[in-house]
């Protein structure tokens, strides 16, 4: 029997499995891991969040600077910070 992606059973090739086929949520239609998340599985299906301090935005993040510290424009939980703006195309 093959893995299908999207059932929400992580096996074999499948390195996620969330239980949809929706690119942008941390595992893709093709149940891979997305650039900027880390997933995990319980009971098979996997749980995805982005990885604040990667450089990388993704999921709620409206900023991420490569760093978890705050006082820079970009807070420890990648939030934009007060009186600065970031560039969606930049860290």
């Amino acid at each position: 029997m093959r893995p299908v992606c999207g059932d929400g059973t992580c096996v074999r090739s499948e390195q996620c499995d969330d239980g949809n086929t929706v690119d942008g949520d941390g595992c893709s239609a093709r149940c891979h891991i997305e650039t900027g998340y880390l997933c995990g599985s319980t009971g098979g299906v996997s749980r995805c969040a982005s990885l604040c301090g990667d450089a990388v935005v993704a999921a709620r993040e409206t900023c991420d600077d490569g760093n978890r510290f705050s006082h820079d424009g970009c807070s420890a939980t990648c939030d934009t910070e007060p009186n600065w703006s970031c560039s969606p195309h930049a860290p």
